[in-house]
């Protein structure tokens, strides 16, 4: 389907094709297509992709003799506010379409400065979005905790895709030095305190525990967290256990391999009261001149 732009107009009809569709119950899409012709609606001449947009977005659903419906969870704001049902259209809109800058909700009010398009930009503004949030406009706070969490579950999403890529690279990596198939526990379970148990050489094999960090961004920015259980089996378990630290980019795939004695010297060290849990280590910390270039060939 064509790619529809969001607009405010483009809202305010979509708030009285719901009202059309809600006051004829018992039609289908034909029906409901025909009257949108007939209708004042600005959408006559692309009728048939606005309502194929608004199934993909939510806004209306087909029950099982394949009549319209407005969504149950926006029935109840047909009659109410126009401001809270149109933010609740922006909201499905963008949980479903998921915009390039929705990422970038988590930053609250300051996401209009990552949101290039005009027209989107102007719905915040006139949703009143991006007004500083009362502490009594429950509807507003409520508006964007969903918009915060949704934007926090997308960066969750990509960074376990970028670890489990890295770990990838890692176990092709393991398998052309050693020559044999190493195992990947983290598969299995997060609580190994580690992600890959190899062999630390062809004719010396025993175990070389590997913890894998893995990040896209820039080397300067980069950086890692290690969790209290990955600390203390990499203590325990101290030269048998190293790190694979892997720089991505669009060019290469850049392998640091650090032992725990540097990557300890790293961490903070626990005082009399209490002692860390997660401790955030850069990149940059290290030394990337022998840093080796690998490409998995399939």
């Amino acid at each position: 389907m064509q790619n529809m732009s969001l607009s405010v107009g483009y809202l305010d009809n979509a708030t009285r094709l719901l009202k059309v569709v809600e006051n004829n119950p018992d039609s289908n899409l034909k029906k409901i297509n025909a009257i949108m012709q007939t209708d004042d609606i600005i959408v006559r001449g692309n009728s048939k992709n606005v309502l194929s947009f608004a199934l993909e977005v939510e806004w209306i659903k087909l029950d099982e003799k394949y009549n319209v419906l407005v969504h149950n969870d926006l029935r109840e704001y047909l009659d109410g506010d126009l401001i809270l049902l149109q933010r609740e259209l922006f909201w499905r809109y963008i949980s479903n379409k998921q915009p390039i800058w929705t990422k970038f909700l988590l930053k609250g009010l300051k996401v209009k400065n990552s949101i290039s398009d005009v027209n989107e930009r102007q719905i915040f503004n006139d949703l009143g979005l991006f007004t500083n949030i009362d502490s009594t406009d429950d509807s507003l706070i409520q508006w964007w905790s969903r918009a915060k969490s949704l934007a926090r579950s997308i960066e969750n999403k990509q960074l376990t895709e970028i670890g489990n890529f890295g770990e990838r690279l890692s176990l092709a990596y393991e398998k052309e030095r050693t020559g044999k198939n190493p195992l990947h526990v983290a598969y299995l379970s997060d609580s190994f305190g580690y992600d890959i148990e190899s062999i630390r050489e062809k004719k010396d094999i025993s175990p070389l525990f590997i913890e894998v960090k893995t990040s896209t961004k820039n080397r300067r920015f980069a950086s890692f967290f290690i969790t209290r259980n990955e600390y203390e089996t990499c203590k325990k378990q101290g030269s048998n256990y190293v790190f694979h630290l892997w720089s991505i980019d669009s060019k290469q795939n850049n392998l640091l391999i650090v032992n725990s004695d540097e990557i300890l010297s790293k961490l903070p060290i626990d005082s009399e009261g209490g002692k860390w849990e997660v401790a955030s280590v850069s990149f940059n910390q290290f030394h990337w001149d022998n840093c080796i270039s690998f490409e998995v060939i399939n």
